[in-house]
Formats: structure tokens, C-alpha cells, sequence
């Protein structure tokens, strides 16, 4: 349908644009949730309810295109996105901003850096190390070392606090903390994206380990600087651990900064919901038969009427009579015993 309105929608002469600017889909999932996407057993398409309803899957729906959109709406049309981890199923942008802060808690939340490369935007995530730096290639700084490590002065973080949307509960707040051994501070980060608790859980884990503050900045030689651009993984010859190139200065002296790679894993399965609990079974089915009753008689027989006398039960609308007795009504009844 799309295709045929990309060909087939002239120019309006009046007002001078297309005859139809856009078009809304909307459908309705009657699947039960959350025994959807619970039971994978049931329903075939259970993993794709991540990147929404199967519609937004087929038209664009996942985070990539979510953050290609925001590039694109800030005017960035060159760029390339790496791969990662995580989905989310809507992000809140609450008033204008630069398009770097606009996606910074989003890819803070991903665990993706954005730099410049190519003459582009590459947003990308921890690469896996290509290049071994070897110090007797680079070149010596003017304090005589090619590698300096920079260091934060104050305690390391031990807890980490995400807030987000929890699309599971309604678009609640949720929060998740994660804790690590020690004496320390805490990191607290507001994600406005509508995720689950996993996607929450690994931002928080990764958090903890980039507020490590280690930090490296190497000197490098001519061609160290020439084969290496943003983004790269690189390990460093006596220095243990993989790292990234975050800011590379070409210079006389060419600089490159390098961080601790970072990689936390999201688990798949922590977002599943659980199944919505069963009925519970009342027992058999019963039947109780109706009795056909006299004026104020009871179910068990008794009546409501007042202390029998000789005749029966004097005033009583039951019309009871003691054997042999008259019936008090004059309805003609049989004998009966009085209540």
C-alpha cells in the first residue's frame, strides 16, 4: 500500500504538495497479555513482542531506527550505527535540545558511544580489540613516557539506581539498583525510555564499571596514528584489559584516548513476563432440588406459626392439624400432624 501511494500521489496545484502527506495504520492485538509473549510455545511471533506490536516490526520498529530518526531529525544524514545489545519500545525527547544531548541518555543506556568518523556520525558500541598497540612503535611525550594514565581522585561508585519506563507495569516508574561490594558512592541515571527491568539492570551494571575512572592516553607513532580512528578496540602492550578509542588528536605529537571496553550482557529472558495466574477450581457442579412449601413453613420442616392447641396450630397459616384434629382453616386439607 505504501508503495504504490510513493508513485502514485501527484502534486496538489492549489497548495502546491502532495495529495496525501501521510498514513496512520492502527490495529488491535486481542492476544491475552502477558500469557502473550509468555507462552512461546503457543504463539510462534512470542519474540518479536520485544520491539513492540508486529505492525511497528514491520514498519521500522526497532531502536536503530529509532535513533537513525533522531540523526535525521537533527539534520545529521551521514552516520552509521554499530551493533549492540538491548531494545526499547519508546524513548521521551520533553523539549528542544541539541541532538547529542537529546540521545545521550539513550545510548548511555545502550552502552553506545557517539564520535565523529568518516567525515560522519558513527554511533557504536565495544568493539572487539583489531589493533595491538606496541610501545616501541610509539612515540615518547614530553615528560618521557608514551603511555600516561589518568586516574579519578574520589571513591569509586559501588551502587547504581536507573529509573525508567516500565512498559511491563503500565508505563510505571520502575527502578532498578545494583549494588557492589565495598564503601563507595552511588550513580543515579534517569532513562526516559519505555524498556524492561534487563535492559535497566545492564545499564546500571555498566555504569559501575565505567565509573571506574581508569583512563589512558597514549602517544602514538606516525603509523599508530594513521591506522587508527574512533571507536577501534585496541589492547596495549603492558597493559592489561581491552580498550577503546574515544578522541584521537592529530598533531605533531598524535594522542589517542583510550577507556576501559565495557561489555555487560542483557538477559534476554528477564523481560519475559510471567503468566497470568489460573482460576481457581470451585469444585463439581451441584444440584439442589426446590421444595414446594406451605404458607409460613420452613426449609427444615419447621413453621413460623404459634404454639399448638388441641386442633393444631392456633392462628398458624400453615393449616396443620393434629391427628384427628379439624383443619382450622376450613381449606378441607388432610389430617396432618400440627407443627
Amino acid at each position: 500500500v505504501l508503495e504504490h501511494f510513493e508513485t502514485n500521489n501527484p502534486i496538489s496545484a492549489v497548495y502546491g504538495g502532495p495529495m496525501l502527506d501521510a498514513a496512520d495504520v492502527w490495529c488491535w492485538d486481542a492476544r491475552p497479555w502477558p500469557d502473550f509473549p509468555a507462552f512461546s510455545d503457543v504463539w510462534a511471533d512470542a519474540e518479536a513482542w520485544r520491539c513492540g506490536h508486529w505492525l511497528n516490526g514491520r514498519l521500522d520498529g526497532e531502536t536503530r531506527d529509532l535513533i537513525a530518526a533522531i540523526l535525521r531529525r537533527g539534520g545529521v544524514e551521514a552516520f552509521e550505527i554499530g551493533a549492540f545489545e538491548g531494545e526499547v519500545q519508546g524513548y521521551v525527547i520533553d523539549r528542544p535540545m541539541p541532538t547529542r544531548d537529546a540521545l545521550a541518555p539513550l545510548l548511555a543506556g545502550l552502552g553506545l558511544r557517539m564520535t565523529e568518523r568518516g567525515g560522519g556520525v558513527a554511533v557504536l558500541g565495544d568493539p572487539e580489540p583489531t589493533f595491538v598497540l606496541s610501545t616501541g612503535l610509539m612515540a615518547l611525550a614530553d615528560d618521557g613516557q608514551a603511555v600516561c594514565m589518568d586516574r579519578q581522585l574520589e571513591a569509586r561508585a559501588v551502587t547504581a539506581r536507573v529509573r525508567f519506563m516500565d512498559g511491563a507495569r503500565d508505563y510505571q516508574t520502575g527502578s532498578t539498583l545494583v549494588r557492589q561490594a565495598g564503601d563507595g558512592g552511588t550513580i543515579n541515571l534517569d532513562l526516559p525510555a519505555v524498556c524492561g527491568s534487563a535492559l535497566a539492570k545492564a545499564a546500571a551494571e555498566r555504569a559501575l564499571k565505567d565509573g571506574s575512572g581508569r583512563r589512558a592516553k597514549a602517544t602514538l607513532g606516525p603509523l599508530q596514528a594513521l591506522m587508527l580512528e574512533p571507536g577501534d578496540g585496541v589492547t596495549l602492550e603492558g597493559l592489561a584489559g581491552e580498550w577503546c578509542v574515544t578522541g584521537l588528536e592529530l598533531a605533531e605529537q598524535s594522542i589517542a584516548t583510550l577507556e576501559p571496553r565495557t561489555v555487560v550482557s542483557v538477559d534476554a529472558e528477564g523481560d519475559i513476563p510471567t503468566p497470568a495466574p489460573g482460576g481457581e477450581i470451585a469444585g463439581a457442579p451441584f444440584f439442589r432440588a426446590a421444595t414446594s412449601l406451605g404458607p409460613g413453613e420452613q426449609p427444615d420442616g419447621s413453621c413460623r406459626g404459634r404454639a399448638p392447641d388441641e386442633s393444631g396450630c392456633s392462628g398458624c397459616p400453615c393449616g396443620r392439624q393434629r391427628p384427628g384434629g379439624r383443619d382450622p382453616g376450613g381449606l378441607g386439607g388432610d389430617p396432618v400432624p400440627s407443627c
